[in-house]
């Protein structure tokens, strides 16, 4: 219904699974593809803002032979056009410090994921200021130039995991909770049932 802006929902996808996944900011649709290839029962929408990325994920779904269960959609992630509840499960790797309003995305996360469903949000951390130069240099010794510069200022504009807590609570979604990960990063993820 081109009328409701959030009438895209499960039966756009062909061959209708009760396994529907969605992972928000997809870039080339690398997380999403390695889960379809081992969840071969499942489908998912991968959404991203960039057209480029959308065509490249295209591309390597295709490559992967999963293509048919990967459906690409451009849109704004603070503003899903999905129906409430519409997903098994959601993940939702590195926007989040990309976000010009992380709480509306988790709003959103938290409306389209079913009761129940697993949510996995991980991002980069950003370390107190004192070890902020350590951190740059022990996490991003292996990129260079542009890459390297792309880094340093993600991880300048990511969140502590104080920051994280604080959004949960603004934005309470049932069961979730903030996790750390191998030191670069943290996030917050909710057990699906």
């Amino acid at each position: 219904d081109k009328n409701n802006p959030r009438s895209l929902t499960v039966a756009a996808l062909p061959e209708h699974s009760p396994l529907l996944g969605l992972d928000i900011g997809c870039g080339p649709a690398q997380i999403p593809v390695k889960i379809l290839l081992h969840t071969p029962l499942l489908r998912m929408v991968a959404l991203d803002g960039a057209g480029n990325m959308l065509r490249a994920a295209g591309a390597n779904g295709a490559k992967a032979g999963v293509g048919e269960r990967l459906l690409l959609v451009r849109c704004d992630a603070t503003f899903l056009p999905f129906a409430d509840g519409a997903f098994s499960f959601v993940t939702c790797n590195s926007v989040l410090h990309h976000a010009r309003d992380p709480l509306a995305l988790l709003r959103e996360i938290r409306r389209v994921a079913a009761p129940g469903a697993a949510i996995l949000l991980r991002d980069l951390r950003r370390p107190a200021f004192p070890l902020q130069s350590w951190h740059l240099w022990r996490h991003g010794r292996k990129y260079s130039g542009l890459m390297r510069r792309l880094f340093d200022a993600s991880v300048q504009a990511a969140y502590t995991a104080d920051e994280l807590e604080a959004m949960l609570r603004a934005v309470p979604i049932s069961g979730a909770s903030v996790f750390r990960y191998k030191g670069a990063h943290l996030g917050i993820e909710r057990r699906g049932n």
